[in-house]
């Protein structure tokens, strides 16, 4: 075994110096490591902010669409949105609308 009267006090103190930079660096190294680490957590950070944000418009999507639907049952109904919903998505025209084709 070591005896610690072989090693001189300089020793010691570049010892206890050493081994703390020795450990940092290792867990440096461990942190950006293979197993993910530091860029894999800021990786999943980015992607739960992205995540988040597309969250935010389909929550408004749905608002819109819920508002929307709310207009055209119950009671009273929306006539004007019931007629362009039927003109956008069935096709419905009078009979004096006049269509230019595009090319």
């Amino acid at each position: 075994m070591f005896n610690l009267k072989t090693f001189s006090s300089e020793s010691i103190k570049i010892i206890y110096a050493i081994i703390p930079i020795l450990i940092s660096v290792l867990l440096i190294l461990n942190a950006f490591g293979n197993n993910g680490g530091l860029p894999k957590y800021f990786y999943l950070k980015s992607q739960i902010f992205l995540t988040e944000q597309k969250l935010k418009i389909i929550d408004k999507e749905i608002f819109i669409t819920r508002n929307r639907v709310n207009l055209i049952k119950g009671p009273e109904i929306d006539k004007d949105l019931l007629e362009e919903l039927a003109y956008q998505y069935l096709g419905y025209t009078y009979k004096d609308n006049l269509f230019m084709p595009f090319k």
